[in-house]
């Protein structure tokens, strides 16, 4: 990253595994403590939900599962997508994509 670019990393340096240095902490300048009880739960409910980054892990949990029955029947109705059978010259790949 460009020396000039330093000040705009907002992860905490304890992300990286490669002693990452990050000269301005988030954390050290973001405080929840003037908000309002409901609020700050509020933001703590969405700070703590997870998503899930693959589909095993997606698949364990039955409103996921629901959302993708979901997705996939809105591909179907509005007619976004053919599921078609691999042609036998051509080879599947996998690829991780990591976030």
């Amino acid at each position: 990253m460009p020396s000039y670019l330093q000040d705009y990393n907002v992860y905490s340096s304890s992300i990286f595994s490669n002693n990452m240095i990050t000269k301005y902490l988030i954390e050290n300048f973001v405080s929840y403590a003037s908000l309002s009880s409901h609020f700050k739960k509020a933001i703590l409910f969405i700070y703590a939900h997870h998503e899930p980054c693959s589909y095993e892990e997606a698949s364990k949990h039955s409103c996921w599962n629901i959302a993708m029955q979901e997705e996939i029947a809105a591909f179907e109705t509005n007619n976004t997508w053919v599921l078609t059978d691999l042609p036998s010259q051509c080879q599947s790949y996998q690829m991780q994509v990591d976030i």
